[in-house]
């Protein structure tokens, strides 16, 4: 990140700083974009759209809302698994169907 980016807020927020305060958040980012490699637009787009989808969780039914809250609660309540403890076990059931 560079230093600029550490202060936006303050210079985009204080209009006596002139041009930087009167762009527009779209003119911000277009100013910034214009500085990266195309690997780092590549990134910047990637994580643009993603911001700009409708989560995954307002689409889907009802009944996997539920699902996905009771694992959320099972999980507080600690009854949940490790993923190393999963992965130990399908792993001990593949040995164990391949003896």
């Amino acid at each position: 990140m560079g230093c600029s980016a550490l202060f936006l807020p303050y210079f985009t927020s204080t209009p006596r700083l002139g041009y930087i305060a009167t762009m527009t958040k779209i003119d911000q980012i277009a100013h910034a974009a214009a500085k990266l490699n195309d690997d780092q637009l590549d990134g910047v787009l990637a994580y643009a759209q993603l911001l700009a989808c409708e989560p995954v969780y307002a689409n889907v039914p009802d009944e996997v809302k539920e699902s996905i809250e009771r694992g959320i609660a099972e999980r507080d309540a600690g009854l949940g698994a490790t993923a190393t403890d999963v992965f130990a076990r399908l792993q001990s059931k593949i040995d164990a169907a391949g003896a």
